[in-house]
């Protein structure tokens, strides 16, 4: 058996009364695991199989088998994520980025760490954009996919979001591709706390940027639309 730090990805039911849980830890990326009995007990793990919480992870891992979650310990809870649909799609939204890019027998501490760490601000409800933009910047460090900003000395450029290349805007490119982009916010993090406006132009940017680089849409992006991000 081994203990990992890890957030709860998802769950679903398996079986009559177990759980496949995924689960992001620091230790080795990600996880899958069955936790035997889940659903039909309220004593087994206490409740604590659900997102938004930091945990200690007891697991046995099996080769060429199913994993077997032993028991999980509460480090610390991010209740208030829950209380409003608002802070709910935003910690949603952090969660996807995490399942789309993290793997199994990755050591992934940076992402951890920043995950918790948007976790706390989404929980206090404070610097939440622009923590979003720096946790998209983050993830695509840490992935490899983040675009050469620094190539362009420019306030505003224009981002093609199929392959992130990055354009000066007196640069004859058009089309729906091409999307606006503030690198004085990316180059000074000062002016994320100001120009919110820029912070949701790039945030909307990299979410489609991702969206392209894995084929898939982020379930929480269009709810995120409608709260005007």
């Amino acid at each position: 058996m081994q203990t990992f730090d890890s957030i709860v990805i998802k769950k679903s039911v398996y079986g009559e009364a177990d759980y496949l849980v995924t689960f992001f830890t620091r230790e080795i990326g990600k996880v899958k695991g069955i936790a035997r009995q889940a659903k039909k007990s309220k004593k087994r793990f206490g409740g604590r199989l659900e997102p938004f919480i930091h945990l200690k992870l007891e697991i046995t891992l099996n080769e060429g088998k199913f994993n077997v979650v032993n028991d999980v310990n509460l480090v610390r809870p991010f209740p208030s994520i829950t209380d409003s649909l608002e802070t709910f799609a935003f910690g949603s939204f952090v969660l996807e980025h995490v399942d789309l890019f993290t793997y199994e027998n990755e050591k992934s501490e940076e992402l951890f760490d920043a995950t918790i760490s948007i976790f706390n601000q989404i929980d206090r409800n404070e610097n939440i954009l622009p923590s979003l933009l720096k946790y998209q910047l983050t993830l695509l460090k840490f992935n490899g996919t983040l675009p050469n900003f620094e190539e362009i000395n420019s306030k505003e450029v224009k981002f093609d979001i199929t392959n992130g290349n990055v354009y000066g805007l007196s640069e004859n490119k058009t089309g729906e591709k091409y999307h606006k982009f503030h690198l004085d916010i990316i180059k000074d993090e000062d002016y994320m706390e100001i120009f919110l406006g820029k912070v949701s132009d790039n945030i909307k940017a990299l979410t489609r940027y991702l969206e392209i680089q894995t084929e898939t849409e982020f379930k929480t992006s269009k709810f995120l639309e409608e709260l005007k991000l």
